[in-house]
């Protein structure tokens, strides 16, 4: 019997061919484990791509990178300045001598009653409405005024109180404003500037949530008045995977604060 063919023998080349078929096997192998990776569980490459499509339209993929900007009004009262209706004046506010801060600074007022203090205004409509009594610098004067019918006081003011006055509520029915409600709503600092009991602070909730708390956060000031203010006046606190709770610790007012927040992915 003839012995059986030896492929070495009549084809010198036949092992370099077969290494080059066993070098395209594992090549392939490899391409198909990194297709199973990349298909994550799913049927199909075209699955998991509309998977990953459907999660970037509904919100799923989050920005690593989100930003934004929170501006602090540090301004209150130190004493005083208690705020009475008047018993000499027709719908009339009377408000004792105190001291307030804005800007940074201090500013002493002498009481203003007798008819010198601040008009209420009539609501001859049929429904309650709310106004606020304020103090604010003109100038070399102090103002103290009360916001027109359902408006606040202006920005550059230091609110004090709010009013609510009844629907039909005139001088013809209320002149001594019984029946209208005064409700303190100011910052009280007694301490100012040396100790803040209550200083200004805001939740900050981020554009869009981010998979964990593990962020890293960095503040910029960008203006502030009444003195220099920097990162280290500022602490974050509460920190949660959609926000955090920043408080200013300083005396100095309207600061503004832009905040970059970066999520490292892990």
């Amino acid at each position: 019997m003839a012995p059986d063919a030896v492929p070495s023998v009549w084809n010198p080349r036949y092992r370099e061919i077969d290494e080059n078929f066993a070098g395209i096997d594992t090549r392939v192998l490899a391409r198909e484990n990194e297709m199973d990776q990349a298909r994550g569980g799913r049927g199909s490459l075209d699955e998991r791509l509309d998977e990953m499509d459907g999660r970037i339209g509904s919100g799923g993929v989050v920005p690593r990178v989100q930003g934004g900007e929170v501006i602090f009004y540090n301004r209150g009262w130190k004493d005083g300045l208690w705020v009475r209706k008047s018993s000499s004046a027709s719908r009339s506010l009377d408000i004792a001598a105190g001291t307030f801060f804005i800007g940074g600074r201090l500013y002493g007022m002498g009481a203003r009653t007798n008819g010198n203090g601040v008009s209420v205004p009539p609501n001859p409509g049929s429904t309650a409405q709310t106004c606020e009594v304020y103090l604010r610098i003109n100038g070399d004067s102090i103002d103290f005024q009360c916001s027109p019918l359902g408006q606040s006081a202006p920005a550059d003011a230091v609110v004090l109180c709010r009013l609510t006055i009844p629907a039909g509520n005139t001088a013809a029915n209320d002149a001594n404003l019984i029946n209208v409600g005064l409700a303190y709503i100011g910052r009280y600092e007694i301490h100012f500037p040396v100790l803040l009991r209550r200083p200004p602070s805001t939740l900050v909730s981020l554009p869009v949530p981010l998979p964990n708390a593990n962020w890293h956060i960095d503040l910029d000031v960008v203006e502030a008045q009444g003195a220099s203010v920097g990162p280290e006046h500022l602490i974050v606190a509460a920190r949660a995977s959609n926000g955090f709770r920043l408080t200013l610790a300083h005396t100095a007012d309207a600061v503004k604060v832009r905040y970059t927040v970066t999520h490292m992915g892990v």
